[in-house]
């Protein structure tokens, strides 16, 4: 997968035609691989992403800035989903301000796009002027086609026959559960365990094990308490004991290294 910068774009065009879904895509959740899959099976271009770096709530409402999936870990996701350009917009206080219009007319100046994916609540441009009707308008006008994917819903084995329970997947959803340290809610809208990644940090080490400070990841940590989880090495996993504190990650066990650490479920 090949990463572009947005402003440099601005000087040099991709030209290779591409076929593109837009959003943050932060935590690559059930409902944002509905999108990235109807962009691979598309046809028209290349799969592409564009995608914004900052989070967008941290630059306009000051929250916090720790990410669901670390960028290394969205981008090796997003390669083996088959996308194969990301395109990376450094989010500011001046790009907040440029209209949804704008914003199609730069990206069409950027990249030869043929189709853009998006979500049913997807909203851009200055105090998000732009909805999904708008912007398939505007494309329209360019000859590029729109493909607006229904919300997809959390499936969770609760509900009998294992149906959807109508909750919208989320990365907010997704936050709140990481939060709270819902381990089993979060399992249900990423598919999997959450995982920090620690792969370049070394870590501290006391008698308890392997110690993490808080202030080397990016990523949002459970709610402090203690977790079962397992942490990932250059070979594979092993079965591990995590205590998040405020400042910290301990994680215990025979472990002697690692690049990711894994949340299985919260430990009364």
């Amino acid at each position: 997968m090949t990463v572009l910068d947005w402003q440099a774009l601005a000087d040099r065009r991709l030209d290779h035609r591409v076929v593109v879904a837009i959003g943050v895509f932060d935590g690559l959740h059930h409902g944002h691989r509905t999108l990235l899959e109807r962009v691979v099976a598309h046809g028209g271009g290349a799969p592409a992403v564009l995608t914004f770096d900052p989070l967008p709530g941290s630059v306009l409402f000051g929250t916090s800035a720790r990410l669901i999936l670390s960028r290394r870990q969205k981008e090796r996701k997003l390669a083996r989903l088959g996308i194969r350009y990301l395109i990376v917009v450094d989010f500011s206080r001046s790009f907040s301000q440029i209209t949804g219009e704008a914003f199609v007319s730069q990206m069409l100046r950027r990249a030869a796009v043929r189709g853009v994916v998006v979500g049913q609540d997807f909203r851009c441009g200055r105090h998000r002027d732009t909805d999904t009707g708008e912007l398939s308008r505007l494309l329209r006008g360019h000859g590029v086609d729109t493909d607006v994917v229904e919300l997809v819903r959390r499936r969770t084995e609760l509900v009998a026959g294992h149906g959807y329970d109508g909750a919208k997947v989320s990365s907010s959803g997704i936050r709140r559960a990481i939060d709270s340290g819902d381990l089993s809610m979060v399992r249900s809208m990423l598919g999997h365990d959450y995982e920090l990644d620690v792969e370049g940090v070394t870590p501290g080490r006391t008698d308890g094990g392997l110690v993490f400070p808080a202030s080397s990841l990016t990523q949002m940590l459970p709610g402090p308490g203690r977790y079962a989880g397992f942490a990932r090495g250059a070979f594979g996993h092993t079965v591990a004991r995590i205590a998040v504190q405020s400042d910290r990650v301990i994680v215990s066990g025979a472990v002697d290294s690692a690049i990711g650490i894994g949340f299985a479920r919260r430990e009364s």
